[in-house]
């Protein structure tokens, strides 16, 4: 006679060998070994049923190799088959991701609205469901499905609040949306410092930022922040890129306010000596210097730069992965690029100007000018207004290069530019890889350095900065 806990043993040894084939087959699928990797999954799937937590691995398994509908079948079963919120969650969140890429967006809504339902205390659906605000059906669904769950005796997550705001933002509803935006920072402040920030939200001035991360999207101004933000004396705001100064309605409007911005900030400074600040890659494009030298003088900048042709690659694999870019990459990337003689004949501080008002355009809907891929790496236009209206020791400068080999010497600088000690690292370097032997294929890396060449020259002349080539 089998006894409970021989079952038990016997139970727990089949699941540790299936996790162990798992193992295995996350090996082959690291070293692009695509057949024997969906052979084995197709195994194990017949001895996974038992175990839908492992079943969830073989079905991410299937999505890595691009099995996406295997992946979706799977998901949707597991859905019908399993009560335990976890694993709902986990597949309302995978088939979302699986929507968004087909474009089908309500579809896409939908699933992050229920995966929100069952955890609104979790962050993961908030970038998702703000990638959602530019489909005004959509949007429409989403505030009033949010608000519905916000209304509930549940935890929200302050990130969820700030989603909130940038979804009534883009339906053109400013006052609800700083009203949101408000609520998430303090509602993070809170989280973090429950002793200092109490139950009701304080009205008072907010504190300002002491940084900005600047730099294109994709250059690794993310990774510089969760590196930086691991010093005691910094007190993380309520989500790393604010977009504020590149709100569609805000660039009709043609002005920003101080109080509107500090929105995002906690209600007052945490500490004497620590530090609050943002990184909104997209800064770095916009005419906001004005606004800078009138409301932040104090505030210090740190400038992430990487090789403009890499980044301009990672930016559309970026896109495609979101399901916002369809088009093939040579296409995406060279569209319009005939409008860089343009800027290429104006001295480097008009074309910066230029380049921003492009940029301004894009952010609008206007795709009649060089396409974002390129222009956000024209970095000389850009940083030709920033240095002349701001003094470049409030810079300074962090290559992607850098934080790839040498994260700890790089954040360690960056942190006695910011007046602190310098503070160890616990984080790991993780850095997406694999997608430019792909675009080789193209030749458009060949194409993007002819491209950027005179504009990296000109990069040299007229800052001396010199942006090395990074090995991913």
């Amino acid at each position: 006679m089998t006894t409970p806990v021989a079952k038990d043993l016997r139970a727990g040894e089949a699941r540790e060998t299936l996790s162990s084939a798992i193992d295995a087959i996350d090996k082959l699928i690291g070293v692009n070994r695509y057949e024997e990797s969906a052979e084995q999954i197709g195994l194990l799937l017949e001895q996974s049923h038992r175990y839908p937590i492992l079943t969830l691995r073989l079905a991410a398994q299937w999505s890595e190799i691009g099995q996406h509908e295997k992946a979706l079948t799977i998901y949707s079963q597991l859905l019908t088959q399993s009560n335990a919120i976890p694993v709902q969650w986990r597949c309302h969140i995978q088939i979302g991701e699986l929507q968004r890429r087909w474009g089908k967006h309500m579809a896409t809504a939908h699933h992050y609205v229920a995966a929100t339902r069952l955890r609104p205390d979790h962050q993961r659906p908030c970038q998702s469901l703000t990638q959602l605000r530019h489909f005004p059906d959509v949007r429409t669904f989403c505030i009033e499905q949010l608000e519905e769950i916000r209304a509930s005796d549940t935890e929200f997550h302050p990130l969820l609040h700030i989603t909130l705001g940038d979804l009534y933002m883009a339906a053109g509803h400013l006052e609800l949306a700083l009203a949101s935006w408000r609520l998430g920072s303090w509602s993070s402040a809170r989280r973090n410092d429950p002793q200092r920030f109490g139950d009701t939200p304080v009205t008072a001035e907010r504190a300002r930022p002491d940084f900005m991360i600047l730099g294109a999207m994709k250059s690794g101004t993310t990774s510089l922040f969760k590196y930086i933000a691991e010093h005691p004396c910094i007190f993380p705001t309520v989500k790393k890129e604010i977009h504020y100064f590149d709100c569609a309605p805000l660039l009709v409007r043609g002005s920003y306010d101080i109080d509107e911005y500090l929105s995002f900030y906690p209600p007052e400074r945490p500490g004497r000596d620590v530090l609050i600040g943002e990184g909104t890659p997209n800064n770095y494009c916009l005419p906001i210097q004005d606004f800078v030298i009138r409301e932040l003088p104090k505030t210090r900048f740190l400038l992430v730069l990487r090789d403009p042709s890499k980044r301009a690659i990672s930016h559309y694999f970026h896109f495609r992965r979101a399901g916002v870019e369809t088009r093939p990459i040579e296409e995406a990337l060279f569209e319009g690029c005939e409008h860089a003689q343009e800027l290429l004949a104006l001295p480097p501080y008009e074309a910066g100007l230029r380049a921003m008002q492009w940029y301004a355009a894009i952010k609008c809907g206007d795709t009649s000018t060089l396409n974002v891929y390129l222009l956000m790496g024209l970095y000389d236009c850009f940083l030709s207004v920033w240095f002349q209206a701001i003094a470049r020791e409030r810079f300074c400068l962090v290559t992607h290069a850098e934080l790839a080999a040498d994260p700890q010497t790089a954040v360690q600088r960056a942190h006695r530019f910011l007046g602190l000690a310098p503070d160890g690292l616990s984080a790991q370097k993780v850095w997406v890889k694999g997608i430019y032997n792909r675009s080789k294929r193209y030749g458009v890396e060949e194409r993007l350095e002819e491209f950027f060449a005179p504009f990296m020259h000109r990069l040299r002349e007229s800052t001396g900065i010199e942006v090395p080539a990074s090995v991913s």
